[in-house]
This record gives C-alpha cells, sequence and structure tokens, in this order.
C-alpha cells in the first residue's frame, strides 16, 4: 500500500497519538483494536466527530479531529498502525541498548 499523503497537522495528530499509546503501554491492544476496526475506518471516522469531546483525556479536540480525516482514507488506519509499531520498536531498541553493558 502506498504511504498516505498527510498534512502536518494530521501527522502530528498521528505522532501524537502514536507516542501517547507507546507511553501508557498499550500498543498491543491499540494495534488489536485497528486492526479489528480495519473494515469499519470510514464508520470509526464519522463516530469520532460525535465522540469527539468525550475522547479530550487522549488528545485534545483538535488532534482527534485530525485523525479523523486520517481515518476517512482507506489507508488511514495503516498509516497509524505503522507509526505506533515504530515508535514501540524504537523503545524496545532504546530501552535493550540503555541495559546492555557497554
Amino acid at each position: 500500500m502506498n504511504p498516505m499523503q498527510l498534512t502536518d497537522a494530521q501527522r502530528d495528530a498521528v505522532e501524537s497519538l502514536a507516542r501517547k499509546i507507546v507511553q501508557l503501554g498499550l500498543t498491543a491492544p491499540a494495534i488489536f483494536a485497528l486492526e479489528s476496526v480495519r473494515p469499519l475506518g470510514r464508520l470509526l471516522a464519522t463516530s469520532m466527530t460525535a465522540i469527539h469531546p468525550y475522547l479530550d483525556a487522549l488528545l485534545p479536540a483538535e488532534k482527534l479531529l485530525h485523525l479523523r480525516d486520517v481515518l476517512e482514507k482507506p489507508e488511514g488506519i495503516e498509516t497509524i498502525l505503522q507509526r505506533i509499531e515504530a515508535l514501540d520498536r524504537e523503545g524496545r531498541n532504546s530501552t535493550s541498548h540503555e541495559r546492555s553493558p557497554h
């Protein structure tokens, strides 16, 4: 699948979401949830318009609206998944380097 073209605001929203998920140690559940709703990406995007006020604890409303725009595209979920997985790998790699003797 071709990489999705994101605006700066969309890229920032994806990055913020992915970082929050990885920081909270929710990589596996997030991947599972996103893979589960992959066929319903547009429906998820549409529902975010209604529920974004309740998700403010996760991200500010403006970023959630940019995520909604990402999810409206067929490759949106894949874009988010790839960033979560990349940050998770980076975190595990930096942790293993910190533990290894120099």
